[in-house]
């Protein structure tokens, strides 16, 4: 019996799941790196604290559509890509670890080009309440901000940061599983 591989999409919407469960985490990282406030750092649970304090709880959930995006987008696009790149690399035989690295790297590399512009939009929304209220941007979800970001700023402004997008580690699971070294 021929092994059957699972839909390409089924991985942009498992990592899609994972976001809405870790969203307030990315949240928290965000706004703790771009914190401009003078003295000790507030910490993670302290940065979501005073999000819900001040905002309601609903706050610490700025920015999930452009979350999600980012998954189905990325995630779709590399876990999608990977197995083709490898199949073709390969013709039909055993990986080497170079090809897998290979694979890995062009997924990876694709991948992050398609996410870029849910990563924008991520990082403006969950930034934005940090923003002086004349200031805020405001998009209603993630698909508002890429149309007012094409809008205002140009379709280029959304590729803005893609060459570290796109330095992305490969799948390490395919030349390490379960922690043996397979390839090399």
């Amino acid at each position: 019996m021929p092994d059957k591989k699972p839909p390409f999409w089924l991985g942009g919407v498992a990592a899609s799941m994972a976001a809405a469960c870790t969203h307030p985490l990315d949240l928290a990282k965000v706004r703790m790196q771009t914190n401009k406030s003078e003295g000790p750092r507030p910490g993670m649970l302290r940065t979501l604290g005073t999000s819900i304090s001040s905002d309601g709880i609903r706050s610490i959930y700025q920015g999930l559509t452009a979350s999600l995006l980012r998954q189905l987008t990325y995630s779709m696009v590399r876990i999608g890509s990977y197995e083709a790149i490898k199949d073709h690399l390969t013709n039909g035989r055993k990986p080497t670890t170079s090809q897998l690295i290979i694979s890995g790297a062009i997924a990876g590399g694709l991948g992050g080009i398609a996410g870029n512009p849910a990563d924008i939009v991520l990082v403006r929304m969950t930034t934005d309440g940090l923003r002086p209220p004349e200031a805020q941007r405001g998009y209603r979800h993630a698909l508002d901000g890429v149309w007012r970001i094409v809008q205002e700023e140009g379709a280029l402004a959304l590729m803005r940061g893609w060459m570290p997008n796109t330095a992305n580690p490969c799948r390490a699971h395919d030349i390490f599983p379960n922690g043996n070294l397979r390839c090399l």
